[in-house]
């Protein structure tokens, strides 16, 4: 059985996979995390402190429903590997998320937080850039699975 361990960078969503240290690329079905997803939205975030949630203003609300405003679970301390869900102040991102007590990444059961920058009007999800208001289409009548390779 091979082992793999996941080099991330928890905001924003850059992710490699390694196989016993020499990179391999490795595939995301993002269709997948979006159908299982709560709310889809493109937001934009405050500053994020430790151990509280992180509030973002809903920029464009692609899938469910929520108010303008929604609380992410923000980021804890386990010893030093922080875990939780937050993204980057100041930036505008496509975010896949369910719910708990406050919403968190979707369980892609990829490693991927599931949350990708927005330039503009476009989305890039790995090589792909797709139009923010197209999104709902391209993930629910797109006949084969949308699949991201890294």
């Amino acid at each position: 059985m091979t082992s793999f361990y996941l080099q991330a960078s928890p905001i924003p969503c850059s992710f490699e996979i390694w196989d016993h240290a020499e990179k391999s690329p490795r595939k995301y079905d993002i269709a997948k995390a979006y159908k299982s997803a709560t709310v889809v939205i493109v937001g934009q975030a405050d500053e994020y402190i430790l151990e509280k949630p992180q509030r973002v203003q809903i920029i464009k609300l692609i899938k469910g429903k929520v108010g303008g405003e929604i609380d992410l679970e923000g980021f804890h301390s386990a010893g030093t590997d922080p875990f939780g869900t937050a993204i980057t102040p100041k930036k505008k991102f496509l975010m896949l998320l369910s719910k708990d007590s406050k919403y968190k990444w979707v369980d892609s059961g990829s490693g991927c937080p599931n949350s990708f920058e927005v330039h503009g009007d476009t989305v890039t999800i790995g090589k792909e850039g797709i139009l923010v208001s197209r999104l709902n289409q391209y993930f629910e009548s797109n006949p084969k699975p949308f699949v991201i390779e890294y």
